[in-house]
C-alpha cells in the first residue's frame, strides 16, 4: 500500500467520523494533528489524495474532462 493510499484511508475515516461537525476540525493523522477549517476542506484534501493515489495506481482515466462548448 502506497503512502497516498494510506492517506486516502485515513482521511476517509476522519471524514466519516466527523460527518456532523461544524467549524474547525482537528484530525490526528500519523501522529500529527492537522486542522481543517471546515468539513468541505477535509473533503477537498481527501479528493486531492484520492486523485494522487489513482495516478500512482494507474487507475485514473486518461481524459478527466472534455469541454464541448467550443473555443474559449
Amino acid at each position: 500500500m502506497t503512502f497516498a493510499n494510506q492517506r486516502v484511508a485515513m482521511l476517509e475515516a476522519a471524514y466519516l467520523a466527523n460527518q456532523g461537525a461544524v467549524g474547525v476540525i482537528r484530525v490526528n493523522i500519523d501522529g500529527n494533528d492537522t486542522e481543517f477549517s471546515s468539513l468541505e476542506a477535509l473533503y477537498a484534501e481527501y479528493l486531492r489524495w484520492k486523485t494522487r493515489a489513482a495516478r500512482e495506481n494507474r487507475t485514473r482515466p486518461r481524459v478527466a474532462q472534455i469541454y464541448l462548448g467550443g473555443f474559449r
